[in-house]
């Protein structure tokens, strides 16, 4: 079998949709990728994309204001010890 007849097999609408459901959104965009290559003109491809561009952004987004909110928290001297214990907790 050619890498290419491998690559069809594993990359198609339905693989993307199941990618997508399960929040792997870049892996859904990567076959999307690949099946627009196969087929430019396909306009539902185009549109998938532009939509899960638009979610793995938001999820970034999200992740870093977190991520923020949680160091703004260190930084507060009173809130310290809260999120340090908080912190401990989780690691257990």
């Amino acid at each position: 079998m050619s890498d290419e007849y491998v690559k069809s097999l594993l990359n198609t609408k339905s693989i993307a949709g199941l990618y997508e459901e399960q929040g792997y959104f870049m892996d859904a965009l990567s076959v999307y990728y690949y099946l627009l290559e196969k087929e430019p003109s396909n306009d539902s491809y185009k549109s998938k994309i532009d939509e899960l561009e638009t979610n793995v952004i938001t999820e970034k987004e999200k992740r870093v204001v977190n991520l923020l909110h949680e160091w703004f928290e260190v930084l507060i001297p009173e809130k310290r010890s809260q999120v340090l214990e908080k912190i401990k907790m989780n690691i257990k």
